[in-house]
């Protein structure tokens, strides 16, 4: 049966959708002299708000993934499992994002969820940012940042929900994280539970240290060619898919059943490079049980726990 994932709803896609919203940008973009299209609409919205503003910073993250033709992961069921069960006490600085702007796409009906008021929520779509020291999106590599969607909207709108961190080297992941405050809008609205939130993170965080592994991570091609795709992995077809604007992968596909673990140390750091200063994550041979894809996914820790 095959997966359906969520989409993720950008600002302008819903205001398209909304009849007296898409009237009201009209008509202002009609008195300077400009059509409704998105990057009139988002030089209006970011234009509208000082730059830190959250608002300001969602059309900045927005204008620019559909500069760069969407791209996204897949991210498959089976694996949310294990990219959920990274340690924070790793080094911020070895996690380095695939790409400048990145969305995470979940299966509609998946494990990574919470109640809030009694009222059932499930991640749909995570837009990872590079970001610079303060959050900008503007400036490459000097942090991380994530927006979530979960389901809450307001006027047909999602409202999302972000957490901001440093990439530093020599900083542990969880001491980057408390290192930024809360912002005040996250008192607002639904609250999603810490451990959620953390889960989320740890997901993000794996996903950057997977790289481009091909076990792990493969590029989601056109439906016509998949047959094609899978029989020969010849990268015409990638590329003829990129041609076409769909600029994806497809993560975890071939795991069927979520892995887990017999025993209580399921990974180990390998030091490697030049002066074995780079960090590599492996599983211990014996410790995963399903999939052998999944041995050389990376999880644990970067050093002994404090």
């Amino acid at each position: 049966m095959a997966v359906e994932f969520w989409d993720y709803q950008t600002t302008f896609g819903s205001i398209l959708k909304n009849p007296s919203l898409k009237r009201i940008a009209v008509e202002i973009l009609a008195d300077r002299g400009q059509k409704l299209t998105a990057d009139t609409f988002y030089a209006l919205t970011i234009g509208s708000q000082g730059e830190a503003e959250a608002e300001a910073v969602q059309s900045m993250v927005e204008r620019k993934w559909l500069q760069r033709n969407r791209p996204y992961y897949n991210i498959y069921p089976g694996i949310i499992p294990v990219l959920t069960r990274l340690k924070l006490s790793i080094d911020s600085g070895c996690i380095k994002v695939p790409l400048p702007v990145l969305n995470l796409r979940f299966p509609k009906r998946n494990a990574l969820n919470f109640t809030y008021k009694e009222q059932h929520y499930e991640v749909r779509t995570i837009m990872m940012v590079s970001t610079g020291p303060n959050g900008s999106v503007r400036t490459e590599d000097d942090g991380l940042s994530i927006w979530i969607d979960f389901g809450e909207s307001v006027v047909d709108t999602p409202t999302l929900t972000y957490r901001n961190f440093h990439l530093t080297t020599g900083v542990k992941l969880e001491d980057s994280l408390r290192a930024l405050p809360m912002m005040p809008s996250a008192l607002i609205g639904v609250q999603p539970p810490q451990s959620f939130m953390l889960d989320c993170v740890r997901l993000c965080c794996t996903i950057c240290l997977l790289g481009n592994d091909l076990d792990i991570i493969e590029p989601d091609v056109l439906r016509d060619d998949l047959e094609a795709w899978e029989r020969t992995h010849d990268q015409k077809y990638v590329e003829k898919a990129h041609r076409r604007h769909k600029v994806g992968w497809n993560v975890g596909k071939h795991i069927e059943v979520s892995p887990h673990y017999r025993g209580p140390c399921p990974a180990a750091l390998y030091w490697t490079g030049p002066g074995r200063t780079v960090p590599l994550i492996r599983f211990r041979a014996g410790c995963i049980v399903h999939r052998k894809k999944i041995e050389e996914l990376p999880h644990g820790e970067l050093g002994p726990e404090e």
